[in-house]
């Protein structure tokens, strides 16, 4: 029987590297995880508040602008992602000046950068924006593509100012800067939607952007004290390097880009802007449970990046561990999600949306099955073997086009979203698949015994879970739904942790690491 050291995010269970840094991995995946049930309360007032004041149409334009507005993300280059590299590397080497030329470096690039495409993409996206909305909502949407171009700008500098700290191993103190900075959208929407409309949400987001980039600035200068008050070195020999190393990483993030827009603009066209608006927060709430499987998981990028210099053996042992863990989570999390689906859509739209549930329980199937493919993705960052993780990017962005605009063609909205739920699993078994071959672990260690019983267990609640819950919502109250969703919950994670002990070790793991005076060493040391 695996031990709970075994399922575990801990790195002391493999008895490998004796790394300082490995003590924080525990506390900063808590951190992580905190930060995205932060993001998950802020984004679940924030939708309601539009859905209240401005309706579900609106909702889906401003999903359509920021789809379009994505394209400015090409101008990071990589560069973000590859400072958590490059950051991590000088600091193990003892070398606190070329890591903060790293970090000004790769910030002054994204800044320059992102300007010129920002203000190239200001004509484009105009014109993209009045192809993909209905011309009632062509002005409105025009109005707010200033605002998200320079909020992507900002966040552009924000996400590498941050990879700053996560490559010091302050991906805790990266935690806290965000979940201190989330909700301040919507207090700013409170103020700013009632007087500017959906123009506002923009505004707002702006300036949550803003304080979010100089905030975390201020706490990189704390743990990195060789930095400039303000970044102004910038390196023509370290950009290279980082440009080369970012490559692949640019190349994912043009593949992304190209796919969102499209299978939004797939949705909007076959079902209307309403079934895009339920279809993204659909989207934005299933994407919470996958969220905080990434954020406990991201943390290991430059600790793996430790590691694979040393023995490929312990990045093994460190991913089929992970791998566990992630495997029983992802099916707690998701048949958790799915026996809540009819109480969340009562209480977020005030009513039981057919269109919203059928989009949510699709949504959450693919995303189980992606999030399988977490840890060997960022294993694949953590070791400098990016171009396996650009094969998954490259078969996603392919699917979601080609399956999108077939199902849109065959079954309207339904079918669009049908093709965007399978082409998540595409990419999610290209990168597992690359990943398990190259390193020759057998694809069997997926299908263990502690994960089918957690998946047979799941589904059997989040079947029952899920009808019970919508038929008494709609042919009883609310509060019965309610109570009966708690008891299957209570039977469900009862049985899982009795037939899995795994699981159960993993929580006990879990609790017993991250103490308040953990927490406060990792983000303070």
């Amino acid at each position: 029987m695996t031990s709970g050291h075994e399922v575990g995010l801990n790195p002391d269970s493999g008895n490998h590297v004796n790394d300082p840094d490995k003590r924080r991995v525990v506390p900063n995946a808590a951190l992580a995880v905190g930060q995205v049930v932060v993001s998950a309360a802020t984004m679940f007032f924030l939708y309601r508040l539009l859905l209240s004041m401005l309706g579900v149409e609106a909702l889906g334009v401003w999903s359509l602008v920021i789809a379009t507005t994505s394209l400015a993300s090409v101008s990071n280059m990589g560069l973000a992602g590859g400072a958590v590299r490059f950051v991590s590397k000088y600091l193990a080497q003892d070398s606190p000046s070329k890591a903060a030329s790293a970090v000004e470096t790769s910030i002054l690039s994204v800044a320059a950068i992102a300007a010129v495409v920002v203000l190239a993409l200001w004509p484009v996206t105009r014109w993209l924006v009045t192809l993909a909305v209905p011309p009632d909502w062509a002005e409105p949407a025009r109005e707010l593509l200033p605002y998200t171009l320079v909020g992507l700008w900002l966040q552009s500098v924000g996400g590498t100012v941050l990879s700053g700290l996560d490559g010091c191993h302050r991906a805790g103190v990266r935690s806290k800067v965000t979940m201190a900075t989330q909700p301040l959208i919507l207090l700013f929407g409170v103020w700013l939607v009632p007087r500017l409309g959906l123009r506002g949400i923009a505004i707002a987001q702006l300036l949550q952007s803003a304080v979010w980039l100089v905030l975390g600035w201020i706490l990189l200068r704390k743990y990195l004290s060789s930095l400039s008050r303000v970044p102004r070195r910038w390196s023509r020999e370290m950009f290279v390097e980082m440009w080369r190393y970012g490559l692949n990483f640019q190349a994912i993030t043009i593949l992304t880009i190209l796919g969102d827009p499209i299978a939004k603009a797939s949705i909007s066209h076959f079902g209307g802007l309403a079934a895009l608006g339920y279809f993204e927060m659909a989207n934005r709430l299933v994407n919470q449970i996958r969220s905080i499987l990434i954020a406990a998981n991201q943390v290991l990028i430059p600790y793996y990046s430790k590691v694979a210099e040393v023995s490929r053996e312990t990045v093994r042992t460190i991913y089929q561990k992970n791998l566990s863990a992630v495997t029983l989570s992802a099916a707690l999390g998701f048949s958790s999600l799915i026996t809540l689906m009819p109480l969340i859509s009562s209480l977020w739209i005030g009513r039981v949306e057919q269109q919203f549930l059928l989009f949510a329980v699709l949504l959450s199937v693919g995303m189980f099955i992606a999030a399988l493919s977490v840890p060997a993705y960022f294993a694949n960052l953590g070791g400098g073997w990016i171009s396996r993780n650009l094969a998954g990017n490259l078969a996603l962005t392919v699917a979601m086009i080609a399956l999108g605009v077939a199902g849109g063609m065959v079954g309207g909205a339904r079918g669009a979203v049908v093709g965007y739920c399978l082409s998540l699993i595409v990419g999610s078994v290209t990168v597992l698949g690359v990943f398990h071959r190259a390193e020759a672990i057998p694809i069997a260690v997926l299908f263990s015994k502690a994960a089918l019983k957690t998946g047979c267990v799941g589904t059997a609640m989040a079947t029952f879970g899920f009808v019970s819950s919508l038929l008494l919502v709609e042919s009883v109250s609310l509060a019965a739904a309610m109570l009966a969703s708690a008891l299957v919950l209570a039977f469900g994670w009862a049985l899982i942790l009795v037939l899995v002990p795994e699981l159960a070790a993993l929580m006990h793991e879990m609790g017993s690491r991250i103490r308040p005076t953990s927490v406060a060493d990792a983000c303070d040391r």
